[in-house]
C-alpha cells in the first residue's frame, strides 16, 4: 500500500478587521450546496475562536473567506456584514461572496448545520511520542524562518502539519492556534482520512510534551 507523506501549505493570518458594531442581518446569506476549502475551514475556526466574532463571509465556490469582529463585543454591534463581504470579495477573483455565519450561528441556508451554533474548540497541546516526517521537519524549519510565526500544529502520526503566521505586528493572537490545527486536520482528511492535530510549537518554542520526559 502506498503511503503518502504530506505536509500542509499553511495559512497566514494577516490581521483582523475591526467594526464599531453589527446587527443581525441575513439578507446577504448564501444558499445551496457549499464545500469549504481547507483554507476557508481554517479561517472559520479562527473566526469562531474570537469572542468578538460578528460576520463570516465565504465565496460561493468555498475557496475564499473574509470576516469581521467588533472590539465592543459581538452583541454590542450596530453595523452590517458589509466589511466581511468586502474582505472576501477582495481576494475571490470575481467569485461572488455570501454571508456564512452571524456571530456563531450558521446562516447559509441548505446546509445540514444551518441554524446551528458552532462551538469554539479547545486548543490542545500535543503529548506523547512523536516522530516528524522528513517533509514536516523541513516545513517546520521554514515556519521558524517566518517574521512572526504564531503556531505550528502536527498530526499524531507526524505526517501532516499546519501553521499560522502574522505579517503585521503587533499581532492579535486570537484564532491563530485553531487556524493551524484546522488546516492540519483538513489536509489529513483530504489525503488519507482525518487525523487529530495538536499544537507542536507556539511562536518558535516547541511545546509538545513527550510523555516519556514530561
Amino acid at each position: 500500500m502506498k503511503i503518502y507523506n504530506l505536509f500542509s501549505l499553511g495559512i497566514v493570518l494577516v490581521g483582523l478587521i475591526f467594526l464599531n458594531g453589527c446587527q443581525t442581518a441575513h439578507y446577504a446569506a448564501g444558499s445551496g450546496p457549499l464545500t469549504l476549502s481547507i483554507k476557508s475551514k481554517a479561517g472559520l475556526e479562527a473566526y469562531l475562536s474570537d469572542e468578538r466574532a460578528s460576520y463570516f463571509a465565504v465565496s460561493i465556490d468555498g475557496e475564499t473567506y473574509g470576516y469581521s469582529i467588533c472590539p465592543a463585543g459581538s452583541y454590542n454591534c450596530v453595523e452590517t456584514p458589509a466589511v466581511a463581504l468586502r474582505s472576501c470579495h477582495s481576494n475571490s477573483r470575481g467569485v461572488p461572496c455570501k454571508l456564512y455565519a452571524n456571530r456563531r450561528t450558521i446562516v447559509w441556508s441548505g446546509l445540514k448545520e444551518t441554524g446551528r451554533k458552532k462551538i469554539q474548540k479547545e486548543t490542545p497541546v500535543g503529548r506523547g511520542h512523536l516522530t516528524l516526517s522528513s517533509k514536516v521537519e523541513k516545513y517546520f524549519d521554514s515556519y521558524l524562518d517566518k517574521l512572526s510565526p504564531q503556531y505550528f500544529a502536527v498530526s499524531q502520526s507526524g505526517r501532516y502539519a499546519g501553521w499560522s503566521s502574522c505579517l503585521k505586528t503587533p499581532c492579535d493572537n486570537t484564532g491563530y492556534a485553531q487556524a493551524a490545527i484546522s488546516y492540519c486536520e483538513n489536509l489529513s482528511e483530504k489525503f488519507s482520512g482525518k487525523e487529530n492535530c495538536y499544537i507542536y510549537a507556539k511562536g518558535r518554542k516547541v511545546v509538545w510534551k513527550d510523555s516519556a520526559t514530561d
